[in-house]
């Protein structure tokens, strides 16, 4: 594994290779990162159930301002955060995925980019999607990543968030997520 883009490209990064692991493939990062263009630069970012942080290091390579690492086993992550010089502009927590999101949000933060990884047997996906909802930490205009097996349903909605689009590469799929921007202030709503 390797980083595939941005000032960090060909960078070597560290993974434990197990069963409980499953590495991104180098093509599903690629079409994630095309996916989002331009919504990297500046975002800050939350890479849940983070294994050895690929995808919140491919943001830090391309100009995210900072990444929180979130997953129950995060010594790999960090040995790769610190070969790489980013420890200034990540946060590395070892967490619980539920009890890690409540925490983080009592912390005030927000993101611009959530990335779920989550194992493909974990059973508690949609809960953490509607704890991400009920706390905010999906920004105003931010993108929400899901990464799961494909043919896995969730629901296409929630209150501050919506699915736009599904991708899916052999027996992955990615459900992007949307939340709303706020309407400018002082305007009124549109309608018909």
């Amino acid at each position: 594994m390797h980083v595939i883009g941005g000032e960090l490209k060909g960078r070597k990064l560290f993974f434990v290779q197990n069963r409980n692991v499953r590495p991104m493939t180098q093509k599903v990062k690629e079409a994630i990162f095309d996916i989002l263009r331009d919504r990297i630069e500046g975002a800050a970012m939350l890479d849940l159930f983070c294994g050895s942080g690929g995808v919140g290091i491919e943001a830090l390579s391309r100009g995210a301002a900072r990444v929180d690492f979130l997953d129950l086993d995060v010594r790999t992550v960090a040995r790769n955060v610190e070969a790489l010089g980013l420890a200034d502009r990540a946060g590395i927590h070892r967490r619980d995925a539920l009890r890690g999101l409540r925490w983080l949000a009592a912390q005030g933060r927000s993101y611009g980019f959530i990335f779920v990884g989550a194992p493909y047997d974990y059973p508690k996906v949609e809960e953490v999607l509607r704890v991400i909802d009920e706390t905010g930490l999906l920004g105003p205009g931010g993108v929400l990543m899901n990464e799961h097996r494909r043919g896995a349903a969730f629901p296409s909605a929630f209150p501050s968030f919506h699915e736009s689009r599904q991708y899916q590469y052999g027996q992955t799929a990615i459900t992007l997520y949307e939340a709303a921007l706020p309407e400018a202030a002082g305007e009124e709503p549109s309608g018909t």
